[in-house]
Formats: C-alpha cells, sequence, structure tokens
C-alpha cells in the first residue's frame, strides 16, 4: 500500500471514531446511563411508593414477564416481585420492582418513577423515562412494598444469609471441671429484615478433657410478618447445668480454672422440645414448650487449674429416665441496658406438668418466680432488688433442684440445696467521681451494701419450711468493666453461725453466650 493510500485510510477511520465518540457522549452505553440516573433514596421517596401502592391501582407479577410492543399505553402501575421483566410498550404510571430485574427497552415509555427495592434496571438509551430511578436494600422500605401488598406478596421469595462470628463459626464456651476448655462451631441462617431472631441456628460442641461431641440447634418458623408467632423445634445433647440463674459462666469458669472452685453442679441432657412463643415489644414474651429429654451422670474430668490445687466436689447422680413435660414461661422486661441496667425491671415465671398422660417417667407440677428490678435516684444513687420463689406438688428430679450457693455469700456454696426455694436480696450503691487510677480500669464505680436472705430445703426434710431464713451482710465496691461489672465484698452472716467472715469477688456478666 502507498504512502497516500495508507493516510487517506486513516482519515476515514479517524472520522468513524470521532462519530462514534460523539454518539457516545450524547446518548451514552445503556449500563452506564442508567446507573448516573439512579438516585439516593430519599425519606420523600417512601411516601411516593406508599402512595402508588395505596391507590391499588397496579399489576403484580411474580413470574418472569415480558410486556410486548403495544401502540397503546397501559394506564397502571406495574409491580414485579422477585422475577426478571422486561417492558417493550408505554406505561402511565410506576414501576415497582421488589427482588428481582427490570429491563426498559427502546419502545417503553414510563410517566412515573422506577422503584427499585433491591432490584436492578436495565435501560436501553432510547427508553423515555418521566420520573425518578430510586433504589434502596433498606428492609424498613422492603416491608413497606410486603405490608401494602397483602396476600399479593405470597411470591417473595425467602432470602437467607449465612452467618458465623468473627472466629469464622468457632466459640470458647466456657471452662468447668468436666469437660474442661468447651469448643464449639456454629453458624445461622437469617432472613435479612429480621437480624436479631435466626431462622436457623446450630452449633457443634466438642470438650477438651475427653473424647464428647454435643450439639444445639433451634429452627423457628414465623407464622405472621413482624415475627410476634414464632412456631419451632430445638434440638441438643449437651452437658448442661441448673445453677445458671445465680452464677453466670463467665464467673464460674474463671474460679474453676484459675483457683480450682466450680460452684456447680453438671449433668449431660439430651432430647428435643415444639414450642410456640408470643413476643410482646424487645425482650418480653410469652412461651408453650412440650419437652422430651433424658438425662445422664457426670464424672469430673479435668485435672487442670492454673493456679491453685484442684478442690473440685463430685457431680451428685441423676435420674437418668425420660422426663416428659409441659412447659408455660413468660418474661416481662422492661430494663433501659441489657447488660449495663439503670432502671427497669425483669420478671420470669415459668411452670411445668411433667409425667401422668404426658408420659415418661417422672411426675411432678413445680413453679418458679424470678423478679428483679434496678432503680437511679438523683442519678448517683442505685438500688437493686432480687426476689425468687420456687416450689412443686412432690419431690422433684435432680436436674430440677436448686443451690443457693452465691446468693448468701456468707455461707458455704453448696450449705443450702432442695427442690424448694425461697430467696431475696437487696443492694444500694453510691456511684463515685472519677479517680485517675480507678478511671483506668472501671467505667464508673461505687461503695455497696448488700443484704440477703433465703433458704433452700428437699419437700422429704423433717424441719425444711420457707420461713426457715439465713440472712447475710455484705459491705464491698462494685465497678463496670469491659467484661462486665465486678465486684468485692466482705460478708458476714447474720444468724450468729459459727462461720467467719469471708471475702467474695463477683463477675455479673456472661460473655460466652
Amino acid at each position: 500500500m502507498d504512502r497516500d493510500g495508507f493516510l487517506l485510510r486513516m482519515r476515514k477511520r479517524h472520522f468513524f471514531i470521532l462519530i462514534s465518540v460523539f454518539c457516545l457522549l450524547l446518548d451514552g452505553p445503556p449500563s452506564l446511563r442508567a446507573q448516573n440516573e439512579v438516585q439516593p433514596w430519599q425519606a420523600e421517596d417512601t411516601g411516593r411508593l406508599r402512595e402508588v401502592l395505596r391507590r391499588n391501582n397496579y399489576l403484580v407479577f411474580r413470574a418472569d414477564t415480558v410486556l410486548l410492543p403495544d401502540s397503546a399505553a397501559l394506564d397502571k402501575d406495574l409491580v414485579f416481585v422477585g422475577c426478571k421483566a422486561a417492558v417493550d410498550r408505554p406505561v402511565n404510571g410506576s414501576v415497582v420492582v421488589l427482588d428481582g430485574e427490570l429491563g426498559l427497552r427502546w419502545r417503553s415509555r414510563v410517566s412515573g418513577d422506577v422503584f427499585l427495592v433491591r432490584g436492578a434496571l436495565f435501560q436501553s438509551r432510547r427508553a423515555e423515562l418521566a420520573g425518578k430511578i430510586c433504589r434502596t436494600t433498606a428492609a424498613e422500605v422492603y416491608r413497606v412494598v410486603i405490608d401494602n401488598l397483602g396476600d399479593a406478596a405470597r411470591g417473595v421469595p425467602l432470602r437467607l444469609e449465612f452467618q458465623t462470628n468473627r472466629m469464622g463459626g468457632f466459640l470458647l464456651e466456657g471452662y468447668d471441671r468436666v469437660d474442661g476448655f468447651s469448643v464449639s462451631w456454629g453458624f445461622k441462617l437469617i432472613d435479612p429484615d429480621f437480624k436479631k431472631s435466626p431462622l436457623i441456628e446450630a452449633k457443634l460442641i466438642t470438650a477438651t478433657t475427653r473424647q464428647a461431641f454435643g450439639f444445639d440447634s433451634r429452627l423457628e418458623l414465623p407464622l405472621d410478618k413482624q415475627r410476634r408467632y414464632v412456631f419451632g423445634l430445638a434440638g441438643h445433647s449437651m452437658t448442661d447445668t441448673n445453677d445458671r440463674w445465680r452464677l453466670a459462666d463467665l464467673e464460674n469458669s474463671v474460679k474453676a480454672f484459675l483457683f480450682g472452685y466450680d460452684y456447680r453442679y453438671y449433668f449431660k441432657r439430651e432430647g428435643y422440645s415444639l414450642f410456640f412463643r408470643r413476643t410482646y415489644g424487645k425482650r418480653s414474651s410469652l412461651r408453650l414448650s412440650w419437652n422430651n429429654e433424658r438425662y445422664y451422670s457426670l464424672k469430673n474430668l479435668s485435672p487442670f487449674t492454673f493456679l491453685a490445687q484442684e478442690t473440685f466436689a463430685p457431680n451428685l447422680p441423676v435420674y437418668s429416665g425420660p422426663i416428659n413435660s409441659l412447659t408455660l414461661s413468660g418474661v416481662l422486661d422492661t430494663r433501659d441496658d441489657e447488660f449495663i441496667t439503670r432502671e427497669g425491671f425483669r420478671i420470669s415465671a415459668e411452670g411445668e406438668i411433667a409425667g401422668g398422660r404426658l408420659g415418661g417417667r417422672s411426675s411432678f407440677s413445680r413453679f418458679d418466680l424470678d423478679i428483679k428490678r434496678w432503680d437511679t435516684f438523683f442519678k448517683r444513687h442505685h438500688t437493686f432488688l432480687w426476689g425468687k420463689v420456687a416450689g412443686s406438688d412432690r419431690s422433684l428430679p435432680f436436674q430440677r433442684c436448686y443451690t443457693l450457693g452465691n446468693t448468701l455469700r456468707a455461707y458455704n456454696n453448696f450449705d443450702f440445696s432442695g427442690d424448694r426455694l425461697l430467696m431475696a436480696q437487696a443492694s444500694y450503691g453510691y456511684e463515685m467521681p472519677g479517680l485517675p487510677l480507678l478511671d483506668y480500669l472501671f467505667f464508673d464505680w461505687c461503695p455497696q451494701v448488700v443484704f440477703e436472705t433465703g433458704n433452700a430445703y428437699f419437700r422429704t426434710d423433717p424441719g425444711g419450711r420457707y420461713g426457715d431464713l439465713k440472712s447475710d451482710l455484705g459491705l464491698g465496691v462494685c465497678g463496670r468493666t469491659l467484661l462486665g461489672q465486678l465486684a468485692v465484698h466482705w460478708f458476714r452472716n447474720l444468724d450468729g453461725a459459727d462461720i467467719d467472715a469471708r471475702i467474695r469477688i463477683s463477675l455479673d456478666m456472661n460473655i460466652f453466650e
């Protein structure tokens, strides 16, 4: 090719390139243009979306749809739910896309807005849109569409997300004299609209001192859109205790690992339950459950303590027959904060009927009522009241009994046990101003005075009765840390018993849950 021919050909290429770039700048590619026109979701967009749905002049499509070319305009709003759609004709209205994809072809003319609620848009360069393109993934907007569609929203697909914690699902469950360190791997399947309440939750638990595996799982099926009514199935096979109400996992694990003091009784618990739960507000609920469980005795296996010699008390044997029961429980919780509480109360009540027509080898009826009240006066004066009463119509199996340890702290941990219990506790603290050294250790701290009284006994005890209460008084200091509420008290019994006064250290928060 000669030099003149080469130059002529290059001039033609440059001409076509310039024309192409000019056209591109005027019209833009479909995906780029559609993306540039998407507007951030504003509060008024939710109002316009509500108005579109409220006028009830829409067509709902739940399967992949193509609206073929037609010269006549469609005088309807369009709602596409969980599907792919292509529109190739005029529409006198707005378009809502919920969990789907929308394609606006070159013959489409939309007189209203396009609302993309967890949806995507692909727009032809020649498609015309008079309104805005608004996109959001917010759960509250998602619920606006679902609630307004009513029965028409039954085609909405269930959106599940797989979740684990920051350690990839691995979690330290705690330390005790049976399993040593317990390590678990767990996961959750959740609906993104209800992140606080998983649909499926399960974990596999392994012990470090014996070849044993356990599991704890729960499946929940919501019966309404607000998840107030839930039907569920739970299954478990694990080392458990009935003493968690009085001694949190963290405090017991620290004392067992460092000093060789494990203040709980343990047993193996396995079985399943069916339950129905009605939720009120954030933390209040009613629950009815049917339980089928078996229990097995466990021996002490952990040989290790860090600083002191092992002084573990032996586990007592439990009745291993099946227990079939029906349980009704309720919680009324008005606390201002679940972990650092200054005001509010928490009332929990439980009634259980076992045996009889329900089957199993144990028959009994029991009740358990627990009331806690927190108050703050003039910003610095803090009070706490706690009362608990429990009883039954006959002797209970050991795995349903109580121990008063850690609630009568002037006495030994296992001095008072039984299937009947009455306990009360009152404390007062004055929040002190910050000090340079203590500010590094505590968020706030206060001197505290504590009064405790109570008794626990077995139905078969000849002299056992609720009125035979033991009491003690404690003086100490309490402070809030990153791990929870750390307290050091000096306790003295008020009954004239020949027991020396003692120092008690408590850490009131459960970081293993």
